[in-house]
């Protein structure tokens, strides 16, 4: 974490966790392996033209959510590969952890293909999650208060307390 006169001014991807768990559980989410990258996690809302002949240029308004699958990626072995064929194709719930004890929590279902590979790299997997839920932001301890109630003031954010977790242990 970047600190500049005793505030964070930003957070790197190190110290990022996946972890998941049954819906409706109230255990901690379970950290089953360790990713090495992941992709956007909530989608550009779809635009919806509403431009009449009397305008002079595009006029749009924002409409649903589209929400592609999110890849995690992760470094294959058998035992990586074992951990996430256990749940595969189950709705659980998922939450994506931060350095600085933010993060998102959703309702969804993976699949786990295996990546091709070249020569001389590491042979990778990844676990494509379908989001079946709204995302809900934790914010962890960092973030100022009056930060806060401003975010909890839009009607637009779910911010939700900070799940349990259980790191993955090799």
């Amino acid at each position: 974490m970047a600190i500049v006169s005793g505030q964070p001014i930003a957070i790197s991807t190190r110290a990022t966790y996946l972890g998941w768990r049954p819906i409706g559980s109230s255990d901690p989410y379970t950290q089953y392996l360790d990713i090495t990258s992941f992709g956007d996690l909530m989608g550009a809302p779809d635009l919806i033209d509403v431009t009449t002949l009397s305008h002079a240029r595009v006029v749009q308004i924002l409409g649903l959510l589209s929400g592609d699958a999110i890849g995690f990626e992760y470094n294959y072995t058998a035992e990586h590969y074992a951990r996430a064929l256990a749940n595969k194709s189950r709705p659980l719930e998922f939450a994506l952890f931060f350095q600085d004890g933010s993060g998102f929590v959703w309702t969804g279902e993976y699949n786990i293909p295996v990546n091709g590979g070249g020569t001389n790299e590491s042979m990778g997997s990844i676990i494509s999650v379908s989001v079946t839920s709204d995302m809900d932001w934790f914010a962890g301890d960092t973030v100022n208060p009056a930060t806060l109630a401003m975010a909890q003031a839009n009607d637009n954010v779910t911010i939700v307390a900070a799940p349990d977790f259980i790191p993955y242990v090799a």
